[in-house]
Order: structure tokens, then sequence, then C-alpha cells
């Protein structure tokens, strides 16, 4: 039987990562961002990954085998700050950038699509555990901003942004 205790369990497991120790390294095309965005960013992910299988058929069976990558669209909640500048900047990725409604101008690609970052950090040093760039990203939708007379929560809304891949880089 195994020696299940709280010192087995405390000298096994040392320590874990925290879902609050992060750092986001946001881009936009140029003129756009003002430098604070990293702070204002209440919650995002690691993109997941995925591998698509190809089913082939053999005697009545099954047979799969590894395809190609598929990514999951990547979600960021941002806080709003004082003068809404964060939800005025990734409008105007959209509108600007991306596609102007008004006048039906669709931006060249490299223009509007950027790297992000996202790392993980150690909560003793502060050093980074993992970093994952986020390749050719851009914001697909930007999210509703609730108000409501009764709340007392700080304003947030949701950025969901599109990209071709994610490459771990620790």
């Amino acid at each position: 039987m195994a020696n299940i205790n709280i010192d087995a369990f405390i000298h096994n497991v040392q320590d874990v990562a925290r879902q609050y120790l992060f750092m986001l390294t946001l881009q936009a095309p140029t003129g756009l961002m003002g430098g604070s965005e990293q702070y204002l960013v209440q919650s995002s992910t690691v993109p997941p990954q995925t591998i698509d299988p190809i089913e082939l058929n053999w005697q009545g069976n099954i047979v799969k085998y590894g395809s190609t990558h598929t990514w999951d669209d990547w979600t960021v909640t941002f806080k709003v700050d004082a003068n809404a500048e964060i939800h005025r900047v990734m409008s105007n990725w959209q509108n600007l950038s991306v596609h102007n409604p008004e006048t039906n101008w669709h931006g060249a690609p490299l223009d509007y699509m950027r790297h992000q970052r996202v790392r993980m950090l150690n909560g003793t040093t502060g050093g980074t555990i993992r970093e994952f760039q986020i390749k050719y990203a851009w914001p697909q939708s930007v999210g509703e901003i609730t108000l409501d007379h009764g709340a007392k929560e700080t304003a947030t809304f949701d950025v969901t942004f599109t990209y071709q891949y994610a490459v771990p880089l620790i």
C-alpha cells in the first residue's frame, strides 16, 4: 500500500502554477496601442491545440491516422480603463485595419495580423515557466461592455482573436 500522507504530498508536490500569474504581450497595427494594455488584461488562456484524425475504413474497422493541427479561437477578457481606450483600440483594429464598414475597404492581411505572446509566470521568481507565441492574430470579435447601475464590478469585455497557429517558445 502506498504511503499516503501530507508529508509525502508536500515532498512530492513542492509548488504549482497559479492561474493569476501570467502576462500577455499584445501587438496591434502601428499607432493603435498605447502600451498599458498588458495591465488591463483580466483573463486569457493558453490556446488549445488539436490534431484532426484521418479515418480510413479497413475490413469494417476504422483506423485513425494523424492529420494536421486545428486551432480554436483565442479569447482575452479586458478591464475597461477610465477612458475606454483599450476598447477603442480593439474596435479601431477591426474597423481601420481589417475592414472599414463605411468605405468597405479591406486591409492587407500582413498589415493587420500580429503575433501575440502569453507567458505563464513562476510564483516564486516571477520568471517565465511557459511561453506561447500566437501567430498572425487579429480580433475577430470585440465583445459587449455590460452596463448596470446595480453592479459594483469593473467593466470588462471580451476580444476573440482568430489566428493561424500557436507555438511554444518555452
